[in-house]
């Protein structure tokens, strides 16, 4: 029997739990975006030697962060048709690898 990552026999999960991580995806997107890149050198305009060091990683991730939540949107649409579970959990553990990773580096 061949087992692939979207089979319509499996284990289906809710559309839910993919869209959560969507939102916490692009609420990060928003967090991080506010915190590191738009008030860089506010109020004065002096960009400290930290300042600028984490303005590009906060873009990366930023970007990251965007292709995965667009992912899990995609998820949880073909959530109805296919059994995304096994696809779903390989995601999500990727996402909280790379948000750890990213707490660690901030």
């Amino acid at each position: 029997m061949k087992i692939t990552l979207f089979d319509k026999t499996g284990a289906k999960i809710s559309p839910l739990w993919p869209l959560a991580l969507a939102g916490l995806a692009f609420a990060l997107i928003c967090d991080v975006f506010w915190r590191y890149v738009y008030f860089v050198g506010f109020p004065d305009g002096h960009v400290t030697e930290l300042q600028a060091v984490e303005e590009p990683l906060a873009i990366n991730f930023n970007w990251i962060s965007l292709v995965l939540g667009l992912w899990f949107l995609l998820l949880a649409i073909m959530a109805r048709r296919f059994a995304i579970k096994k696809m779903f959990i390989y995601t999500a553990i990727l996402y909280f690898a790379i948000v750890v990773v990213a707490i660690q580096q901030f």
